[in-house]
This record gives C-alpha cells, sequence and structure tokens, in this order.
C-alpha cells in the first residue's frame, strides 16, 4: 500500500498539486485505508548528528511528518521548511562500471516529493558523516558548512542534479511538468 500512496501522491504532484487529480475510488480508498508510517528509529549517527546541529545553533525536530503521517524526514525546522535527511548505506546504489555510490530511486523519489511540497531538502550521506568525525577540525568545519547550508537554502525543490538523476531513471515527466 506504501508504493499505492507514493505513486498516487506522485501522480497528483506531477499534476499541479495534490488536490487537483482524481484517482480512481479503488486507490483513493486503499489509500485512505493505509495506516500511517509508524515511527521508525534514527539511527546512532543520525541522532549524534542532530545533537551537534542542535549544539551549532539549528532549531530542529527529528522524525518530523511532513505527509499525512505517510512521509517523515530525519529533521526538519517545519517554521522554515528545511529538511535534513540522514542517508544511511540503504540509500545508495553502486555504479557497475565505476563503483561510484549514487542516490537509489526511493531516496531520488523522496527528495523530489519533498521539493514539490515546497521543502528545502539537505542530504548528509553516512561516507560525509564518517569523514566528519575522524578530528575535531574535520567535524567543526563539517557542522559549520552544514549549518550555513540549512539557514541559506539556495533553492526551493530539488538541487538539478537530483532531478536530473529522477528523469533519467524514467521516473518523472523533464522539469517544469511536475
Amino acid at each position: 500500500r506504501r508504493a499505492l500512496w507514493q505513486a498516487a501522491l506522485g501522480a497528483k504532484l506531477a499534476q499541479g498539486g495534490a488536490g487537483r487529480v482524481a484517482l480512481p475510488p479503488i486507490v483513493e480508498s486503499l489509500v485512505r485505508e493505509m495506516p500511517p508510517a509508524s515511527g521508525s528509529e534514527q539511527s546512532d549517527a543520525a541522532l549524534a548528528l542532530s545533537l551537534q546541529l542542535r549544539a551549532h545553533g539549528w532549531a530542529h525536530e527529528d522524525e518530523v511528518d511532513v505527509g499525512e503521517g505517510r512521509l517523515v524526514v530525519d529533521m526538519a525546522n517545519a517554521r522554515s521548511r528545511v529538511a535534513l535527511e540522514f542517508d544511511g548505506p540503504s540509500h545508495f546504489l553502486a555504479e557497475p562500471s565505476t563503483g561510484e555510490l549514487r542516490a537509489d530511486g526511493p531516496t531520488l523519489w523522496k527528495s523530489h516529493v519533498l521539493g514539490a511540497l515546497g521543502w528545502h531538502v539537505v542530504r548528509v550521506g553516512y561516507l560525509e558523516w564518517r569523514a566528519a568525525t575522524h578530528s575535531r577540525e574535520a567535524m567543526e568545519g563539517f557542522l559549520d558548512a552544514l549549518v550555513l547550508r540549512l539557514a541559506r537554502p539556495e533553492s526551493d525543490g530539488p538541487s538539478q542534479a537530483v532531478a536530473d538523476d529522477i528523469m533519467m531513471a524514467g521516473m518523472l515527466p523533464p522539469r517544469g511538468r511536475c
């Protein structure tokens, strides 16, 4: 049912907004009956990052519901509509030819949907975080830069790179049509 809700939300957003598209009654019924997301537990790394960000002045809440109980972000400042998603290993796929890590489909979809709902999304990967924990200087530099990104969002939606990845995966129509 979660995939059905995601598809229904994606269809509504692709047509210009959550209230403009009529879905078949059976789909609407199944989506309405879907239970809200159960509170997922944050990883130790995500909790540590959250504590460090609070200490560096970014006011936020953890595990914030931004979508009818079915779309939860790791950390968010609802007033400024800025969300931070901590991406552990399960959010990535390795390019077969290069071994380079790229965000997986569900991660790209969530960034797109959050952007379409008016959220600025900042993603922090586990390897970024791990590198920052090697020294106090690395941690301070990482947190200072991250707090600046969170305080001054550069866009209202997903980054162009995220949007391009989503389109390449055939998940969305070209930019401007959703």
